[in-house]
């Protein structure tokens, strides 16, 4: 038992030997590729000790940190506080922005996220002070990018606009890929594959255009690789990431290359292509203890779990959660060779020296006299004695190390006694892992059913509410108009309303409680109170229509305390005919609105006809009545071809929430919308409606239905 073990220790050192020299090898053709980078560095670290502490000095440690950040940024960072410290000395604040800019990524790049927040957030409010928009642009990516490592996906989004806006006013080429390159990461992360892979490509050939640094081009690729994974497109996966593992390795970016390898293989892993993966990760966890990139070793070693346990050797999977058992037995095995060894070495050495010393003492024994001989003969059993003591130490010495040996042999083996136990019990929660996911598909299968099933209700809901709208080509045979129309849900609602009766042109526009199914049940209900207003009762002034809404309404809903909880917010007018509607001026306009106002322009001037404040459906007052309100077309020119238009609208527009702050559009704003495309025709007018909504809106929710209809006269 005994000597097998001795003779694997000596396997062992021999394999660690030889390993050992094939990193030597792999060291220097590393140094040989990289030695003209190197010498750049050394020759402004030489002439930094050589340089007085002023500003040139901080100009050139930010320099060198730069220059580091990316493939050593430990050493960046040495050179960033060099940097922080002179200037603070001298109160040379630039200095101080633009080596807290630089520590800041070289944290993120450690994973050091806090670290990284913390001197980037420093390091704006710096540069908000002493004004300086390329350094403000480059901070306001490192945090976008420190976000991004912690998952604020929409924050990041925001930072990285501010900062693409910034570098675009710059024409800062290099900025701009910068952010179009995260712009995409930040659409992958966010699911949404079409729009990353249309920045990725974007990015892409702004890099090669531009000629710019390498590594943007590598990351644009990594980017468009994930988005190809995640699509199961594999093989093409596999082809961007290693164009872009080429670019990393010509560059020696060690903190790149480690990242581009994962990915390959866990392509390989999906496509189980077991040893190509294992090759891979095994380069990988090389590339990464070398260089201490912490969070991209652990990840190695989940990925080397997940293809032991997909081949089923749940050992080694759970081998690579207990790496200590494996690094311990290494150092151990390794320190107890050379200890042996040298205490061996050491061993012949005396008894060279002890036997030169004999022979050179029998040489001259001859020639001393015979008193000194009894001294000679004491000296050599002393000589004896001590290196029969001395081998009798190495002796105690080999027997102790081989003691520790075996009991360590003995903690191995009850630790691999507990490994297989982990291992059932893993066996065991993964079948009953199996068995709670087939019941959850069983159960997402069922939602997804009757989501189905609600989503084609609704949609046949949406065509009998669109029955009931008239449609705009039906409208345009009686104004010059539009209809901008969005529910928020499949069904809305808004509503709008026309009728022609009594010698008047009526139209109305309400925005009812709720939206959705609730909303779209008012909107029936209010459709069929018009219609039994207007063409069963014959009335047509909007003032007396809005008055008989309130006791139609409650009596259609029946609502047993007595009072009405839904409602609507409505807009109502009416066109008169005095001397015929092709002449504008023979044209009354009649209104009345609750809640809902009335914006109309002529002349180059917004009008607004505000409404009652008492919704349908509120609380009426004893004796109320809604307020009429009528004028004439007063247009200086009648040869001018704008004339007069008018705007009803629901206040879904206006509460949309958007923008790079996401606030409120606002009355304000909707306002100065309507009077600036006034002037142009209604088909452009709704064009640009349009378009202003989706810009502002973004990629957020939409807030309410939104509707805008515009009449001109």
């Amino acid at each position: 038992m005994r000597y097998g073990f001795c003779k694997s220790s000596l396997y062992l050192t021999h394999r660690f030997r030889m390993f050992a020299k094939l990193l030597i090898c792999i060291f220097l053709l590393s140094a040989f590729h990289s030695a003209s980078a190197q010498n750049a560095e050394d020759s402004l670290i030489r002439v930094l000790e050589q340089t007085a502490q002023d500003t040139n000095y901080v100009n050139l440690a930010n320099q060198i940190a730069n220059k580091l950040r990316d493939n050593d940024p430990e050493k960046s960072i040495s050179y960033s506080q060099k940097a922080i410290e002179t200037a603070e000395k001298i109160g040379f604040e630039k200095g101080i922005a633009v080596a807290k800019v630089a520590m800041g990524w070289s944290y993120y790049r450690l994973s050091e996220i806090d670290k990284a927040f913390k001197t980037s957030q420093e390091a704006l409010a710096l540069i908000e002070k002493i004004q300086n928009l390329p350094l403000k642009a480059e901070v306001l990516t490192n945090i976008a990018a420190v976000y991004n490592e912690q998952g604020r996906f929409e924050a990041s989004l925001d930072y990285f606009n501010q900062s693409l806006e910034i570098n675009q006013k710059l024409n800062n080429f290099m900025g701009v890929g910068r952010c179009l390159n995260n712009l995409a990461f930040n659409s992958y992360k966010l699911k949404n594959y079409a729009k990353s892979l249309e920045y990725a490509e974007k990015s892409i050939a702004h890099i090669k255009k531009y000629k710019l640094t390498p590594y943007y081009l590598a990351f644009a690729m990594r980017t468009k690789a994930d988005v190809l994974y995640d699509q199961n497109r594999l093989d093409e996966a596999i082809e961007s990431w290693q164009e872009a593992l080429k670019i990393a390795e010509k560059t020696q970016n060690n903190t790149f290359i480690v990242p581009c390898l994962n990915r390959i293989a866990k392509a390989y892993l999906k496509k189980k292509q077991y040893p190509q993966c294992l090759e891979i990760l095994d380069r990988s966890i090389q590339i990464a203890k070398k260089y201490k990139l912490r969070a991209d070793i652990s990840y190695t070693y989940s990925l080397y779990s997940q293809v032991y346990e997909a081949q089923k050797q749940y050992d080694k999977a759970f081998e690579f959660h207990k790496q200590f058992f494996a690094t311990h037995d290494s150092i151990f095995d390794e320190t107890n060779t050379k200890k042996i060894n040298q205490l061996q070495a050491h061993f012949e050495s005396e008894q060279k020296e002890k036997e030169i010393l004999l022979l050179k003492t029998q040489q001259t024994q001859d020639q001393l006299l015979y008193e000194k001989k009894h001294a000679q003969q004491q000296w050599i059993i002393f000589s004896i004695l001590s290196a029969l003591l001395f081998l009798g130490l190495i002796a105690f010495l080999i027997f102790r190390s081989r003691h520790n040996i075996q009991q360590a042999y003995g903690k191995l083996a009850e630790a691999n006694l507990q490994i297989v136990e982990k291992s059932e019990e893993i066996n065991q929660q993964k079948e009953e892992i199996l068995q709670t996911l087939q019941v959850v598909n069983e159960q997402k299968d069922l939602i997804e059913k009757k989501n189905t099933d609600i989503t084609a209700s609704i949609t046949y809901a949406l065509r009998i509410q669109k029955a009931i709208l008239p449609r705009e080509s039906d409208l345009k045979k009686h104004f010059d108009c539009f209809v901008f129309f969005r529910p928020r849900d499949i069904v809305s609602g808004d509503f709008y309303w026309f009728a022609e009766k009594n010698n008047h042109k009526i139209l109305a526009l309400a925005d009812c409680t709720g939206h959705g199914v609730s909303g779209a049940f008012m909107t029936m209900i209010g459709n069929n109170i018009l219609n039994q207003i207007v063409h069963d009762m014959k009335i047509s002034e909007p003032n007396r229509i809005l008055d008989l809404m309130n006791p139609l309404l409650e009596k259609t809903l029946l609502h047993s305390e007595g009072t009405i909880k839904d409602g609507m917010d409505i807009s109502i007018i009416a066109l008169e005919n005095l001397a015929g509607f092709q002449n504008p001026q023979g044209t009354k306009i009649s209104y009345a609105g609750a809640m809902n106002p009335l914006y109309y322009i002529q002349n180059q001037e917004l009008i607004e006809i505000k409404a009652d404040k008492t919704p349908i459906g509120g609380q009426i007052k004893e004796g109320f009545a809604y307020q009429k309100h009528e004028f004439l077309p007063n247009v200086t020119d009648w040869k001018n071809p704008q004339g007069l238009t008018i705007y009803l609208c629901s206040d879904g527009f206006q509460d949309q929430f958007g923008g790079h702050s996401n606030k409120k559009f606002m009355v304000g704003n909707f306002k100065k919308l309507l009077l600036e495309i006034s002037p142009k025709p209604l088909k452009e007018q709704k064009q640009q409606i349009e378009a202003v909504f989706n810009t502002w809106q973004g990629n957020q929710k939409q807030t309410d239905d939104v509707t805008v209809l515009g009449i001109r006269l």
